[in-house]
């Protein structure tokens, strides 16, 4: 079946800790995580234009243009780190692997990792993921987007990038068309 045609997906989104300055990686179109953690979040997507599109939904976060492989923070001001369906847009897994190194450069001891992500198997010129998020709150948004298929994503490839990059994972979620893992910082690296 062409995937253009496949309903969407629903995706709950899971909420934050409470408390805590949140860095979301990826932050552009739909801007997820600043719809519903607000000034907490300091949002960042290397497309001005992206930040452009998901500004349109009111959040108050702080919005920086910033590539995710050098970001423009000092080491260990963030609770949390989220990438929530921003990582396949990173086509290849060095790319993955510096954005994930920063964020673990820029959480604070014991800091959060959360992640949300698209399976992409590998097998097609473009893949296509449609999804219907279920916000805390209950508000409900629908999106499709389209990623390079050549590309090889799934929980078992991030896992091990997130492991490379110092973190250790806490839990994690399969689901059919996506994907959900948690991490840590226990400790920094003495390099």
């Amino acid at each position: 079946m062409d995937e253009s045609l496949q309903p969407p997906h629903t995706v709950p989104l899971t909420t934050l800790p409470s408390e805590g300055l949140i860095i979301d990686i990826g932050a552009g179109g739909e801007g997820l995580v600043s719809r519903f953690a607000g000034r907490r979040v300091c949002a960042v997507d290397i497309r001005i234009d992206e930040i452009r599109e998901a500004r349109i939904h009111g959040a108050p976060a702080d919005w920086f243009v910033s590539d995710g492989r050098h970001l423009c923070f000092r080491d260990r001001v963030f609770d949390i780190a989220t990438l929530w369906f921003s990582l396949a847009f990173m086509r290849d897994d060095e790319t993955k692997l510096a954005v994930l190194n920063e964020a673990y450069r820029v959480l604070r001891e014991n800091g959060i990792l959360s992640i949300m992500a698209t399976h992409v198997d590998g097998t097609r010129h473009r893949h296509l993921f449609r999804a219907l998020f279920e916000f805390p709150d209950g508000t409900l948004s629908q999106i499709g987007y389209g990623v390079l298929g050549t590309q090889r994503q799934d929980i078992e490839s991030v896992c091990e990038l997130v492991s490379r990059a110092g973190f250790e994972v806490t839990a994690t979620e399969d689901h059919d068309a996506w994907f959900v893992i948690s991490a840590v910082k226990r400790s920094e690296s003495t390099d």
